[in-house]
C-alpha cells in the first residue's frame, strides 16, 4: 500500500508538470500563428494525453493503496473498523477513474479517499491504535 501511495505521488507530479506546460503551451499558441501555431496544437495534445492518462495512473494507484490499507485495517481492527470499510468503499470508487460516464462515482469516491484520511488521521492523533487481544 505504501509503494502505492509512493507511486502515485510520483506520477501525480508527472501530471502536473504537465498541467503546467500545457498552460505555457497555451500562452505561446496564442501569439503564434500558421505552421507555428500548428506545432503548438499537437505538442498541446500529446501534453493533455500525457497529463490525462498520469493522472487516471496516480488515481488508481492511490485507489490500490487504499484498498490495501482499508483491507488492513478492517481485519487487524488497530484503528476502528469503519474506517477500514470507508477506505475499502473510496478505493473501489476510485478505480471508476477511467470511466467517464461514472465521473460521479470517482469523485464519491475522491471523497471518501480525503475524508478517511482525516478521521484516520485524527483518530491516530487523539487516541493512538487500538490494542488487540
Amino acid at each position: 500500500g505504501t509503494f502505492m501511495f509512493l507511486g502515485a505521488g510520483l506520477i501525480w507530479m508527472v501530471s502536473n508538470i504537465s498541467g503546467l506546460s500545457l498552460a505555457q503551451l497555451a500562452l505561446e499558441f496564442t501569439t503564434a500563428s500558421g505552421s507555428q501555431a500548428d506545432m503548438f496544437m499537437s505538442s498541446a495534445q500529446a501534453v493533455e494525453l500525457t497529463r490525462e492518462f498520469a493522472g487516471k495512473t496516480a488515481f488508481t494507484l492511490a485507489a490500490l493503496g487504499l484498498l490495501a490499507f482499508g483491507g488492513l485495517i478492517s481485519w487487524s481492527q488497530a484503528v476502528p473498523r469503519w474506517l477500514g470499510w470507508l477506505a475499502v468503499v473510496g478505493g473501489v470508487l476510485t478505480l471508476f477513474i477511467w470511466y467517464d460516464a461514472a465521473a460521479a462515482l470517482h469523485r464519491i469516491g475522491g471523497t471518501g479517499y480525503l475524508l478517511w484520511l482525516l478521521f484516520t488521521g485524527v483518530w491516530l492523533l487523539l487516541r493512538g491504535t487500538l490494542k488487540v487481544q
